[in-house]
C-alpha cells in the first residue's frame, strides 16, 4: 500500500515532520495553502539554557496570501539566527558533524519563505535517508479547491496512493468516512502521544518535547535520531 502525507512546508520541523517523511512513499509539500500568522510556517522552537525558544524567519505578507508568496522579510538577520543555534549547540556531540549543512539553508539568500523550508526539508531527506518521493500539489496536477478534504483526496489519488497519513490536527475537519468511500484508508499519527525521550542538553533529567529536528541531530546525530523514530513508532517497518 502506498503511504500519503500532506504537510505545508515548515520552517526547522519538529520530528512529526520527519517521522511522516521516514514513514510514507510520497510527502506533498502543501504550499497552496494560506500563509498562517503565529503558526510555524516561518518559525519553531529550539532548546536553550533558559528552556524551549522560539526562532522565527520575519516575513513580508499581505493577508490573504498564499504561503508560496511569503517573502522573507529584509530584515531576517541569518547571522543572529546562527549565533543563536551556535550558543545553545555548539557543545553538543553532533553538533560540528551537521552545522554546516543548517547553516548553509539558513544563510542562504532564497527570497522566498517557503523556498527556505523546502531547502531544509530536502536536507532532512538526505541526512536520515528517507525514502519518500517530494512533491508539490502542482506536479500532481492538482490546484486549490473550496472543499479541502476533496483536495486531499484528489492528491492522494494523483499520487496513487491509499493510506492517508495524517497528523492529529486533521482530526477537526477530516471525515473518514468520506475518505473511505474514495477508497482511501486514514491512519492518525498521534505523534504527540509518543514522543520519544533522548538526552538533550541543559534539561539534566527533565526533557523538552516538541522541538525542531535539529535538537535531535544535533544531540545524537542523523543514523541514531531514525534509530530513536524507529524506536518509539508503531509504523517502524515502513522506516
Amino acid at each position: 500500500m502506498g503511504y500519503i502525507c500532506v504537510h505545508q512546508p515548515t520552517f526547522l520541523p519538529w520530528l512529526g515532520i520527519l517521522e511522516a517523511m521516514l514513514v510514507c512513499d510520497v510527502f506533498v509539500m502543501d504550499d497552496d495553502v494560506q500563509y498562517e500568522e503565529g503558526g510555524f510556517q516561518n518559525r519553531n522552537r529550539i532548546l536553550t539554557s533558559a528552556g524551549p525558544k522560539w526562532i522565527t524567519v520575519p516575513v513580508s505578507t499581505r493577508f490573504p496570501q498564499l504561503l508560496s508568496d511569503v517573502a522573507i522579510s529584509p530584515e531576517f538577520n541569518r547571522s543572529k539566527t546562527l549565533r543563536t543555534i551556535s550558543l545553545n549547540y555548539s557543545k553538543c556531540p553532533h553538533f560540528s558533524v551537521h552545522y554546516d549543512a543548517i547553516a548553509d539553508c539558513i544563510s542562504s539568500l532564497l527570497p522566498l519563505l517557503v523556498e527556505l523550508n523546502v531547502a531544509i526539508l530536502k536536507l532532512m531527506h538526505s541526512l536520515f535517508k528517507c525514502r519518500c518521493k517530494l512533491v508539490f500539489p502542482a506536479e500532481l496536477g492538482v490546484g486549490k479547491r473550496e472543499d479541502k478534504r476533496a483536495r486531499l483526496i484528489e492528491l492522494a489519488k494523483a499520487s496513487e496512493c491509499n493510506v492517508f497519513f495524517t497528523g492529529s490536527g486533521s482530526r477537526s475537519y477530516l471525515d473518514v468516512a468520506m475518505f473511505e468511500r474514495a477508497g482511501l484508508t486514514v491512519i492518525w499519527q498521534d505523534f504527540e502521544k509518543r514522543h520519544p525521550k533522548y538526552l538533550q542538553r541543559f534539561r539534566q533529567g527533565e526533557f523538552s518535547p516538541n522541538l525542531s529536528f535539529i535538537d535531535l541531530l544535533f544531540n545524537t546525530g542523523a543514523q541514531s535520531a531514525r534509530s530513536i523514530l524507529e524506536s518509539a513508532s508503531p509504523h517502524s517497518s515502513r522506516f
